[in-house]
């Protein structure tokens, strides 16, 4: 009897010895999924940076894509105002030209 209450103790014993072993495994396996876990959040917040990264160039794009737009258009608006400007002052000075033609024409009439 006193045989079989020592090999009662001995299996309890590998039995505490093998469950502290799968414990520890378990226990490994679990600190090893962390690590992983850890090492995903740090992508994902890496990956959240360039995502912002990308977008803050995005808006600056499109900004400066406006900006150059408006300024295109404000280029056209001036080089059209120029050229009535021009139109109207050479409209103008042909305009006088021919008045002093006229006038000079009049004036050896007036004096002879």
């Amino acid at each position: 009897m006193q045989n079989k209450s020592f090999d009662i103790f001995t299996d309890i014993g590998q039995l505490k010895s093998n469950i502290i072993k799968e414990i520890d495994v378990i226990n490994q396996r679990l600190v090893d999924e962390f690590a992983k876990l850890d090492n995903v959040h740090k992508a994902i917040e890496i990956e959240q940076k360039y995502l912002e990264e990308v977008y803050s160039i995005k808006d600056s794009t499109n900004t400066l894509a406006a900006l150059l737009l408006a300024q295109e258009q404000e280029r056209e608006r001036f080089n059209s105002r120029i050229t009535e400007e021009e139109l109207a002052f050479t409209t103008e000075m042909s305009g006088r030209k021919a008045e002093r033609a006229v006038v000079l024409k009049l004036v050896p009439e007036v004096g002879g």
